[in-house]
């Protein structure tokens, strides 16, 4: 008697927040309450989905654009029901509609109060009220937290709940590689951690003469990356993601034996880990077979030649050529010989180099 008595104080005072059960009001007359969801504790009316159709309808002859509505549906509502409600929009001559089925979501922005709507919630109102026996807190206990008003059954069907990975750990002491380079002038190092099976687990990244901003975010997006792939992203999934992006610094890459280019750092790091770890020297622009060939031809260069494309080799002491270095450098030259006509006239050009002398450059146009 005292709880009965104790519920009705509370609908008095804070009321039911829905118009059913209102005195003076009519039957016939709560259809003009009803809303999308049903509303306050005992409310268990709401607008069909036909009728948001229809609103809708009538609204459209007068307006060019679609309509930005969604039509709430309950959570019981069928397949049947969603095929019709398409089906009634086309005849209806919609431009376009959204459906929402109740309870589909952990949060939304309608979330009705009916009872049983959310087993938590109803579980500690009710435990407020000692109204919860210890068989029903051992059966709460049982349903996993996130999942009391979602089904355990996975979103499609025939498709299995996709496990969340396990962290596999990296050896306190790891084997790796240092990768240096200048990638447009700036300095990049790049270090690697692996298993013991050879696998890549983490990586570093440093830039030791950029801003505190820059390098701040690079080291995170490497932790970022390690932790991936500690819990078992693949690689190839960062290399497809990651590699031709472009931003600065980009251009020139001294330092490296293969990749002699690059748009972007991170395009030059996932190529790295790619020819590294997975022997995709496709994303190089230089091959393994162009080494061979320059090593072999560097050892054919040792043999005495006076002449090589038309022009003799003069012998040039350190002395003198460092004269001219000087001297170039003084004029505002950068001092390096041009690869086509051996004088020291080339000058900066965006990332590259170009000759006054002959026009050549080292690479842009």
């Amino acid at each position: 008697m005292m709880k009965s008595k104790k519920k009705e104080a509370e609908i008095f005072a804070c009321g039911t927040m829905g118009m059913e059960g209102a005195p003076h009001l009519k039957s016939e007359h709560l259809s003009v309450f009803d809303t999308a969801t049903p509303s306050g504790k005992k409310g268990s009316r709401s607008i069909s989905w036909q009728a948001h159709i229809a609103m809708m309808a009538a609204v459209q002859p007068f307006i060019t654009g679609a309509i930005s509505k969604t039509i709430n549906m309950p959570n019981n509502v069928s397949i049947d029901d969603i095929k019709g409600a398409y089906l009634l929009a086309w005849r209806s001559m919609l431009k376009s509609i959204a459906i929402y089925r109740d309870g589909s979501k952990l949060s939304q922005p309608l979330a009705a109060l009916t009872p049983g709507s959310n087993l938590i919630a109803d579980s500690i109102i009710a435990l407020q009220s000692d109204e919860l026996t210890s068989e029903d807190i051992s059966s709460l206990e049982m349903v996993p937290t996130g999942l009391a008003h979602k089904s355990i059954e996975p979103e499609l069907p025939g498709l299995p709940v996709a496990p969340r990975g396990v962290r596999r750990a990296l050896p306190n002491r790891r084997k790796g590689y240092t990768q240096k380079a200048k990638i447009g002038g700036h300095s990049i190092f790049l270090r690697t951690g692996e298993y013991e099976d050879g696998s890549l687990g983490e990586i570093f990244l440093d830039m030791h003469k950029e801003g505190a901003a820059f390098r701040s975010i690079l080291n995170s997006f490497a932790i970022a990356i390690s932790l991936g792939l500690q819990y078992g992203v693949p690689l190839e999934e960062y290399i497809d993601a990651f590699t031709f992006t472009k931003f600065e610094p980009n251009g020139i890459v001294s330092g490296h034996d293969y990749l002699k280019m690059t748009t972007s750092v991170l395009d030059f790091v996932f190529r790295d880990l790619a020819i590294s770890y997975l022997h995709r020297y496709d994303l190089g622009q230089i091959k393994p077979e162009d080494l061979i060939a320059t090593s072999t031809q560097s050892l054919s260069a040792k043999v005495p030649n006076a002449f090589e494309s038309g022009k003799k080799h003069i012998p040039i002491k350190k002395d003198t050529d460092i004269m001219l270095i000087r001297e170039a450098k003084q004029k505002g030259y950068e001092g390096d010989a041009c690869p086509v006509c051996g004088n020291l006239t080339l000058i900066r050009n965006g990332t590259c180099l170009k000759c006054e002398t002959c026009g050549s450059t080292t690479g842009c146009s």
